[in-house]
C-alpha cells in the first residue's frame, strides 16, 4: 500500500458513480481508480524530490540586484520627465 500523487486531473465511473481526481490529489495505490490508470499518478517521494531553483530574496555581497523595471513610453535612465516637456521648463 502505497501513496501515489495524482498529475493529471480526470474523471471516471467507479461502480456506476462518477468521480472526479484533481490534480495533486493523494490516492492509495488499492483504490480502484488507481488500478488501469497507472500514467495519471506518480509515487509522492518523486513529487517531494524535485529540484526546482529558490530566488534569494536580499543581495548577496557584491552582488547587484535589479530595484525597477523599466517603465513604458520611457527609455531607461529618463527619471520621471515626461516626453513632450521643453529642457527648460519656460514659458514662450
Amino acid at each position: 500500500m502505497a501513496i501515489k500523487r495524482c498529475i493529471s486531473a480526470f474523471s471516471v465511473f467507479t461502480d456506476g458513480v462518477p468521480r472526479v481526481v484533481p490534480g495533486g490529489a493523494l490516492i492509495d495505490d488499492s483504490d480502484p481508480v488507481y488500478k488501469g490508470r497507472e500514467s495519471y499518478f506518480e509515487a509522492v517521494e518523486t513529487g517531494v524530490k524535485r529540484d526546482r531553483p529558490v530566488e534569494t530574496a536580499t543581495a548577496a555581497p557584491g552582488e547587484l540586484r535589479q530595484t525597477d523595471t523599466p517603465r513604458r513610453g520611457r527609455p531607461p535612465g529618463s527619471k520621471n520627465k515626461p516626453k513632450d516637456e521643453e529642457p527648460d521648463g519656460g514659458d514662450k
